[in-house]
């Protein structure tokens, strides 16, 4: 009979056995430059390597593809990349928050989870799915605990553990359960703190095959119970009690297991290298110590286990510990004095190790040949599926380093190949046949391996190993380990072929192999085969019933939204699994008053929903029958709730130039409410009821229709959704309304394992669909409320409609309708909303769309195509006409954003400064705009931005800006002499003007209201008639300035004093210290008319006066963008073949057309509005961040125009007679194309067909 030290016995003897390989190993380097420093490496399942560094350091050595940027930064470069070992070529992939110094591990399923980091990305969750077009996906908020320098495995129950951190004396799980929701306190990881030192970073941590986890940190070890967080095994202090984790990092793993018979019976731990306990704090003061020299292994199966000491050949710290296929160690990377941190370490060690653990002490260490490549602090290490070793990495610097330091900034990555890949042994290496790599295993089932040797085989000297692929960083491999599979050493001959097989036993459960995937090689006489990919997804039923458990109580979101509004609870309190399939879920409604929780049937819930009827309306009684389940009973309250509210007709006061007649809802079922989800987000992400809280502050109170916004992007909205404090009126009136929009940018990610399956599509539909639109646009309706029996002596609360897409023209007055309705009937108001939009076509962009809205309809002019970006969930069909720098000539139609904005209004006391405010849009210079409320501030940047058109503004651009946008703080941090973003921000805050010096163009708009002058709400009459308007997207009643000396001279002093003379009185003033090239046009300012009269006719002058200024500015961009013109001119096939490929656009080289702009001149128009260096304006706006985009975007659409051009001229070409006029080799030629353009017609109608 075989046992354990039989086989073991066998597995020693190969490794005792003379090596019959090369000695020495060969380096090759596989790319120069991957872009970054390899802080951090892990292999996937496709044979690809993800690989990243850090984000907070400045920009890397390669680019993002596509012009991308990191959201709310100017860093336009990857920090990760995608290595694929088959091409040898990588693919840049942007990561979000900062990643420096975290942790990973692979989950079951091949997908990359990686947890924490530095400052905003500590808390964070990281997902990575590998495909061609695949990126980092985050999770914020995914953690408990700040982890940074922490440690992950993977769990028997496929979750993973993530272990300590900085300062953070506990672990936590993810994916997170009801049960493990909060992190754990782990007293080992504070009783092995070195004050200073820490030497508890990135702690050893390694699944036994109990199912408990081996933890060794610092010069110490234990078993834990996880589950229990009980410590059931302490182990003896290392010999010497020298630090072997970070800083003083040394590396560690487990040595090979052999399963028998189901069962590990040995298992050894060895840690080698670190440094001493003083070289932390000797290295700060340029005393560098001579690094450990020692190993230690120590059977930690044993009853009484012992460590037993070696000594290596040389002395390491910061080196890796990687196990090959064959069982060997390699050790690789460090340095031979200092510590672990920047500019802390000395002497590189450029020559890996081998050792053979199974060989007597004193010869198990082999010195193999050197790299010529430091790799020390933030170096990383890997092996792949062939058998060679990835190595990269190596900064010791705070950033990128190249030049006049010790040890430079290392951005190549290079392959050690271990000796057992010499070409001389080719010869005995095995060649896996059967089966293919992707296969699935089961646990304890059998699985033949086929594989041929070329040479002879010898049958004594074979075995199986599998690998685990692990996350390597700061010199430990997590998830590192290598099992030696049962029946693997039993070679036979395979029947009818010159081949061999084996038929080993996988694994016998999660505790010794956690699911996943693994590396299975077969190796003889001590080399390898190349590695097949094999893997297992067998989740226990605990992990299974968790699962449904999560999905199932999803379910009940709805139940609880509905009872909170009337005081009752809906909790899970009982869960019960019969079976793997089948799960069964048991609730309990409670009660809750403010003392205590009382447990009552569904019939007394139900008696007491009717009696939270409305107390002022008089309702009909009525009963409701028994409900069987709480699902039915909801659904049966909510449609009496919709049966009793009164929704009477609601007259209001429309927009006479956008509606037809005034709208108006009738009373109806909620089931004649008919509402199609997909036709609604064509126009909209959400509507948001979001109300102020003394005691949490701004809340979403309900989405329509829900799961639509991640976690970060609620708080988002709920904070942009408000007023700033300081900018809130002082009004004593009962109620006060004002109307203002934001602009934000879409971040965060939605957990996994949250919903049921029913409710997926519904939640990818709702947030998912457009996710790759960068920015979400909030238009507010908000309103406050004076009561002085409230806290606070009032209320407020907002309704806000979310979109992609910036339709002003659109969603101001839906709002002056939605608003008030709202505010009347409540919930009621978004289904009548909905179920109008419901019946709405697609967005047609650039066309007079007519829109019903109960039984009125809504008249719109939506912004043209071109002025859309790209990134949103639609793309519109963008014509060369509509592109083309020519004027238009027709003038109803809009040609930019926000062409409904009030520019004479809003800048009606800075309208000399118009041109220069044109100008610093143009070039992408970055604009503070102050005004006194958020109606005010949004319509200067909306009408700022207008001005633009028909240029594609690419600048960042915030109506509404406040210190609670995540990119503020990124701001706030810009320290003297830092470039300021490009980008436009509205804002109400003075607290700006401190904040943000370093913006260098303040404008400050609008005048505080008087409270004569703000529109109050009487008392609604039972009609619901609004008395008056709201503040925002309205004309003020303002008087034209006229232009005088005097007015220069306030001018003189307003620059003298600067913009914080805001502080103390609001004056409309510019401040920059920009010198423009474009003149005012003092003819056009001529024209204005000044009313001067009744609010009706001061309206009326300022439509005519912002038709002035929009048709100027319109001609001036125009005529400005002229000379691009013959770039995006397409060729036509006159006079040549069509069935040629056109010939390409011209070149555009920068310096080129300027020297011919300088020599054509300006033009006509612009000459006499332009001073002398007006060929500067060019260069700056060639600089800036509109140029490209917009240059980019207009080649395309000449490239289509072009493509459908030489189409059209191919389709109406008469073929016969085109080839009665070539030569034979002409005509060979013309068919040879003919065919090939006609293979692309069936290949795009094919795709086309399949698309549907």
């Amino acid at each position: 009979m075989l046992t354990y030290y039989h086989l073991l016995a066998i597995f020693l003897l190969l490794n005792n056995a003379p090596p019959s390989v090369a000695d020495g190993g060969t380096w090759s380097l596989l790319l120069p430059n991957i872009g970054i420093s390899a802080m951090h490496m892990q292999l996937l399942p496709n044979d690809r390597v993800v690989i990243y560094d850090r984000t907070d350091f400045g920009t890397s050595n390669i680019s993002l593809p596509d012009g991308k940027c990191r959201p709310n930064s100017n860093d336009c470069s990857a920090h990760s990349v995608e290595y694929d070992v088959v091409s040898n070529s990588i693919r840049p992939l942007m990561v979000l928050s900062n990643v420096w110094c975290s942790s990973g591990s692979l989950m079951p399923d091949g997908t990359l989870t990686q947890t924490g980091g530095q400052a905003e990305g500590a808390f964070v969750v990281r997902t990575y799915n590998s495909c061609d077009t695949c990126d980092w996906q985050e999770i914020q908020n995914g953690l408990v605990r700040e982890r940074w320098y922490a440690t992950n495995h993977i769990l028997p129950d496929g979750r993973q553990i993530i272990v300590g951190g900085r300062d953070k004396f506990s672990y936590e799980f993810y994916p997170k359960t009801p049960d493990t929701e909060t992190a754990v306190d782990f007293p080992f990881l504070a009783e092995t703190y070195d004050p200073f030192m820490e030497n508890n970073l990135y702690p050893f941590v390694f699944l036994y095959p109990d199912g408990n986890l081996f933890i060794f940190i610092n010069n110490r070890a234990i078993f834990l119970d996880y589950v229990n967080n009980k410590v059931v095994k302490t182990f003896p202090m290392i010999p010497g009690g020298q630090p072997r984790n970070y800083p003083s990092t040394g590396s560690a793993v487990l040595l090979p297991m052999v399963i028998v018979q189901g069962v590990i019976a040995k298992v050894e731990f060895m840690v080698c290298g670190g440094a001493p306990r003083t070289a932390f704090p000797n290295a700060f003061i340029g005393a560098f110590d001579r690094a450990l020299d020692t190993c230690a292994r120590i059977i930690i199966s044993d009853p009484d286990p012992q460590w037993v000491m070696e000594t290596m050949p040389m002395a390491r710290v910061m080196s890796d510990m990687l196990l090959l296929p064959n069982g060997n160690v390699l050790i690789i990377n460090g340095g031979s004095s200092g510590t672990a941190g920047w500019e802390l370490g000395r002497d590189p060690v450029l020559s890996p190790l081998i050792y053979r653990f199974g060989n007597p002490i004193g010869s198990r260490f082999e010195v193999q040949n050197p790299s010529n490549i430091r790799r020390m602090y933030h170096s990383a290490a890997l092996l792949v599926r062939d058998g060679r070793v990835l190595v990269g990495g190596n900064n010791p610097h705070d950033k990128y380093n190249f030049e006049n330091v010790l040890y430079p900034t290392d951005l190549s990555l290079e392959a050690f190949s271990p000796p057992y890949l010499d070409s001389n042994l080719s010869g005995l290496r095995p060649v896996i046949i059967s089966p293919l790599t992707g296969t699935n295993m089961g646990y304890g089932t059998q699985m033949v391996i086929v594989f041929a040797v070329s040479n002879n085989l010898d049958i004594s000297s074979v075995m199986v190993t599998m690998v685990a692929p692990s996350f390597n960083t700061h010199s430990f491999s997590m998830n590192q380990r290598l099992l030696v599979l049962e029946g693997g050493d039993i070679a036979t001959k395979d029947p009818g072929s010159s081949n061999y097989q084996v038929s080993v036993t996988m694994p016998p459960n999660g505790n010794i192999a956690p699911a996943g995937y693994y590396l299975l090689f077969v190796v003889h006489q001590d080399i390898p085969s190349e590695g097949i990919w094999v893997y297992s997804l067998c989740y226990p039923a605990s992990v299974l019933a968790w699962i449904g458990k999560e999905r199932l109580s999803m379910k009940l979101n709805f139940i609880w939204t509905f009872y909170m509004r009337i005081g009752a609870i809906c909790n899970v309190t009982r869960f019960k699994q019969h079976d793997q399939s089948r799960l069964t879920i048991e609730t309990q409604l409670q009660i809750t008053n403010n003392t205590s929780k009382l447990l009552i049937p569904i019939m007394v819930i139900r008696d007491r929903c009717t009696e939270t009827q409305n107390n002022n309306t008089t309702h009909r009684k009525s009963k409701i029958k028994a409900a069987r389940n709480t699902k039915t009973f909801i659904g049966e309250f909510l449609a009496l709730k919709l049966q009793l509210t009164l929704c009477n007709s609601l007259p209001l006061v429309p927009n006479s130039r956008e509606m037809s007649r005034s709208p108006s809802f009738s009373a109806r079922a909620e089931s004649d409410l008919k509402v199609d989800p997909e036709a609604v987000q064509r126009w909209i992400v959400a509507f948001c009821i979001i109300r102020f809280d003394l005691e949490q502050g701004q809340l979403i109170e309900e989405c329509y229709p829900p799961g639509c916004l991640t976690p970060e992007e609620e708080l988002d909205v709920a904070f942009s959704s408000f007023p700033d404090s300081v900018s809130q009126h002082h009004n004593r009136s009962s109620i006060y309304d004002s109307m203002f929009f934001f602009r934000i940018q879409r971040r965060g990610s939605f957990p996994a394992n949250d919903l049921s399956p029913s409710e997926v599509p519904k939640k990818l539909n709702n947030g998912e669909k457009g996710r790759e639109s960068k920015y979400l646009y909030g238009f507010v309706f908000n309103r406050q409320r004076h009561d002085e029996r409230l806290k606070r002596g009032g209320e407020q609360k907002s309704v806000v409609i979310l979109s992609h897409s910036p339709y002003s023209s659109l969603f101001k007055p839906l709002l002056q309708i939605m608003g008030p309705l709202y505010f009347d009937i409540g919930r009621k108001a978004l289904d009548c909303i909905a179920a109008s939009m419901s019946t709405w076509a697609a967005p047609l962009p650039g066309r007079l769309m007519e829109l019903p809205i109960g039984n009125a309809t809504l008249k719109v002019n939506l912004p043209p195509a071109h002025s859309l970006s790209f990134d949103g969930d639609v793309l519109f069909e963008e014509s060369a006409s509509s592109m083309a720098p020519l004027l238009p000539t027709n003038q109803s139609i809009p040609h930019g954003l926000f062409h409904d904005s009030d520019v004479f209004g809003i800048f009606r006391g800075l309208l000399l400064q118009l041109w220069l405010l044109w100008e610093l849009l143009l070039v992408g210079e970055p604009v503070l705009i102050i005004a006194p409320t958020p109606p005010q501030c949004c319509e200067a940047v909306a009408s700022l931005v207008s001005l633009a058109a028909p240029l594609f503004v690419s600048v960042d651009f915030r109506p509404y800006f406040t210190i609670h946008d995540p990119y503020f703080a990124r701001l706030n941090s810009l320290q003297e002499g830092d470039t300021f973003p490009s980008m436009v921000l509205g804002v109400t805050n003075l607290f700006f003007l401190k904040s943000l010096r370093s913006v260098p163009h303040i404008v400050s708009v609008g005048s505080p209201a008087p409270n004569s002058s703000r529109v109050p709400f009487s008392s609604r009459a039972s009609t619901g008639r609004m008395s008056g308007k709201p503040e925002g997207f309205s004309f003020p009643q303002l008087n034209l300035k006229k232009f005088s000396p005097s007015n220069l001279l306030n001018a003189v002093k307003l620059r003298r004093d600067g913009p914080l003379c805001l502080m103390t009185e609001h004056k409309e003033a510019v401040w920059s210290s920009y010198m423009p090239i474009m003149k005012p046009d003092t003819s056009i300012l001529n024209r204005l008319v000044d009313a001067g009269l009744s609010p009706r006719v001061e309206e009326s002058m300022s439509v005519v006066n912002n038709e002035i200024l929009r048709r100027h500015f319109l001609e001036l961009t125009t005529n400005f963008l002229a000379p691009f013109g013959p770039y995006f001119r397409a060729n036509t096939p006159v006079g040549s073949s069509p069935f040629v490929d056109p010939p390409p656009l011209s070149a555009f080289d920068a310096d080129e057309f300027l020297g011919s702009l300088s020599t054509r001149g300006p033009g006509k128009f612009l000459s006499k509005r332009m001073r002398s260096n007006w060929l500067d304006l060019y260069r700056r706006f060639m600089k800036g961040h509109n140029f490209k985009p917009w240059f980019q975007r207009r080649r395309a659409v000449a490239e289509q125009e072009q493509y459908r051009l030489w189409r059209q001229a191919r389709m109406n070409a008469n073929i016969r007679e085109f080839i009665d006029k070539l030569s034979e080799l002409e005509i060979v030629e013309t068919f040879n194309a003919i065919e090939r353009h006609l293979l692309a017609e069936m290949q795009a109608s094919i795709f086309v067909i399949a698309l549907y």
